[in-house]
């Protein structure tokens, strides 16, 4: 494991998203897409997913053509994993509740992102069949919980899926493709940081990759995979409401793009991109489709630029510890928070302030409601030891699951077993504020411990 408890902190909100990356906490967040991605590439399961695609190419990698090796990933990605439903992620994930929130900017961010997905799912109404249903839960301030995890939350669904004829490696949104396929395409040396672009909105994401020497690569999601002239031919080279008509069908709503230098959100006329680069990307873009994206006013009048922003090099990675140890560096050196921040989406150990994971804890739904039956102490530390494997969805990798992962893997470890009792004891309406202000988690060892009214328990325990 390396060693980053001396790296500066940021603020703890920021990283309390990072460490659970939500549709919602997205919006109003678009850098932790990228933090996702340096997250996955922490991973020994990218890498050896990258591994898996590279061996299946029959020699395409590593100097095969740079078509043959994206179609490879699109391939692979479409059909090991399952695109979900938005009520499939309620059902596993819960909801997201507009009543709950108190901070302003999250409400700001969920009003936005719920305008944009109402717009989306009326336009949607005649073809998409749960368009209507979704649209009242919208009416009433809910929406099905999109949590946008790690490739290995990702592919610890897959037991849970032996049911589906295609036996998938595990459960995706389009978002989570999206950042999946850029993390593969950078394992495998398709592409740099350099040359990722997202393309979407709360509604929808797409991926379009640049690398050198091509005019581009175009994943909608997982779904469809298209090079320029792939795309041309879709629509006959025909009139530009032909290609217009094209694009809408697969990207009805736009209102950002993300890049790891920076983004820029168009109705919000907001960046943290300089304005040349958000030209240039346009530019590319639309070369690519062969019409113009609508951006309105594509020139923010808020720019916070990130034109120093340094960003790792893969040159010579192999695996998932040795990009660590370059963010670790980067870290160090540059004091960027994203970079920060992508140790707490890794949900690692080693990171200097572990109560951030206690914070995230909370935050779950499926944890919310099991607390609703914690009558007494004794109901949340049962419910605990009722979880019947001893092991970490991470493995031995350091790396912390939340008490809602615990509780829909049934699995955990001992730290993953004490960090789940006092989240069900916080959570509890059965103990009063005063009772609460009892409620202690020590995580200053190896083996963390929870207090609470005179007793205490350790993973050992649970």
């Amino acid at each position: 494991m390396i060693d980053v408890k001396s790296l500066p902190s940021h603020s703890s909100r920021m990283l309390i998203q990072a460490a659970k990356p939500t549709l919602f906490s997205v919006t109003a967040r678009p850098e932790l897409i990228v933090s996702l991605i340096f997250a996955n590439l922490m991973s020994e399961r990218l890498w050896s997913l990258a591994h898996r695609i590279s061996k299946s190419a029959k020699g395409s990698f590593p100097n095969g053509d740079i078509a043959d090796r994206m179609l490879a990933i699109q391939k692979f990605v479409n059909g090991r994993f399952y695109h979900a439903r938005p009520l499939e992620f309620g059902r596993i994930w819960g909801l997201h509740e507009r009543e709950n929130i108190t901070d302003p900017e999250d409400l700001e961010a969920n009003d936005y992102a719920m305008g944009i997905l109402s717009r989306g799912f009326e336009h949607r109404m005649e073809t998409v069949e749960w368009a209507p249903m979704l649209l009242e839960f919208l009416k009433m301030g809910l929406f099905p919980e999109y949590v946008y995890p790690t490739v290995d939350i990702i592919l610890e669904h897959g037991p849970l899926l032996g049911h589906l004829p295609s036996k998938p490696l595990g459960m995706t949104s389009c978002a989570d493709e999206c950042i999946l396929i850029a993390s593969l395409a950078l394992a495998l040396r398709c592409c740099r940081l350099d040359d990722i672009v997202f393309l979407g909105s709360p509604f929808h994401y797409s991926l379009f990759l640049f690398p050198k020497g091509s005019e581009g690569f175009w994943f909608n999601a997982k779904r469809e995979l298209f090079d320029a002239r792939g795309w041309a031919s879709l629509h006959g080279h025909g009139s530009a409401a032909d290609v217009h008509r094209a694009f809408e069908d697969r990207m009805l709503i736009f209102d950002r793009i993300i890049t790891p230098r920076g983004y820029c959100i168009f109705p919000k006329r907001e960046a943290t991109l300089p304005r040349e680069e958000i030209s240039g990307l346009l530019e590319r873009m639309n070369r690519f489709l062969g019409m113009q994206l609508e951006t309105g006013d594509s020139v923010p009048r808020i720019s916070v630029e990130n034109a120093d922003r340094f960003l790792p090099s893969l040159e010579g990675c192999e695996s998932g510890e040795e990009f660590a140890r370059r963010m670790q560096d980067l870290a160090e050196e540059r004091g960027d928070p994203l970079a920060l921040a992508s140790f707490y989406t890794a949900r690692r150990l080693d990171v200097s302030d572990p109560g951030i994971y206690v914070s995230a804890a909370v935050t779950g739904y499926r944890t919310l409601l099991r607390s609703a039956e914690v009558l007494e102490t004794g109901d949340a530390v049962s419910m605990v030891r009722e979880v019947p494997e001893r092991r970490s969805v991470f493995g031995e990798s350091g790396r912390i699951a939340l008490p809602d992962e615990v509780f829909l893997f049934n699995t955990a470890n001992d730290n993953e077993r004490v960090l789940s009792l006092h989240a069900l004891l916080m959570l509890s309406t059965s103990f009063t504020v005063s009772e609460k202000a009892d409620l202690t988690i020590d995580q200053s060892h190896d083996a963390w411990r929870v207090r609470f009214l005179d007793a205490e328990w350790s993973g050992s325990d649970l």
